[in-house]
């Protein structure tokens, strides 16, 4: 019985759009306490019918594009990670770098960044299987990627050829507006746009 339950749980999670999930979270899908909840939790990821992310969280899905943009909202998958998927770049980075208008510290494979509320634009919803994930294109990738670790132009150089460069003037003056250093080491980049 219990095992039929557990799979009961599962399939409902899964109709729920949601694809992380806390205690709390089951609690409320389920309609059931916080205690009763927490059994549950601990007993789909060892019958391995959800996933552990880290303590007090789950996943159905194993995809770390998916839980990576739905472990916090509003986020997406950019810098290297987004350049690597849009085969910008061929080194595989090390951990998925997400942008995102909070301040996040997990101590998994993620890396949150910051980013001001002004500046989430640029990114699209793909599609995976029956769920999908938020990743930056391929230009605003780069401008995350100059906005939290400065420019580089012989990295533009490299992959200039890559980038659609209208989009990219377009997504330039946007920062125009945004007050601080980082938005200026990206206005930098102006300066080389069609050399």
């Amino acid at each position: 019985m219990l095992r039929q339950t557990l799979y009961e749980i599962k399939e409902k999670a899964i109709n729920s759009n949601q694809k992380v999930f806390s205690i709390a979270d089951l609690s409320t899908l389920l309609g059931k306490s916080m205690n009763a909840s927490g059994v549950y939790f601990n007993r789909l990821i060892k019958k391995g019918l959800a996933y552990k992310i880290k303590n007090g969280l789950l996943s159905f899905v194993k995809d770390d594009k998916i839980i990576a943009t739905n472990l916090v909202q509003p986020s997406y998958i950019s810098l290297n990670s987004a350049l690597y998927y849009h085969s910008i770049i061929d080194q595989i980075p090390q951990t998925y770098e997400i942008v995102s208008t909070r301040q996040v510290k997990y101590n998994t494979r993620y890396k949150y960044y910051k980013i001001n509320p002004k500046l989430l634009f640029g990114y699209n919803k793909e599609k995976t299987g029956e769920s999908y994930f938020f990743i930056a294109d391929p230009e605003k990738a780069l401008l995350d990627l100059i906005y939290f670790f400065g420019f580089s132009p012989t990295f533009y150089k490299n992959i200039k050829n890559k980038l659609d460069i209208k989009k990219l003037k377009s997504y330039l003056k946007l920062y125009k507006s945004i007050m601080g250093y980082r938005a200026k080491r990206v206005l930098q980049l102006g300066d080389y746009i069609g050399k």
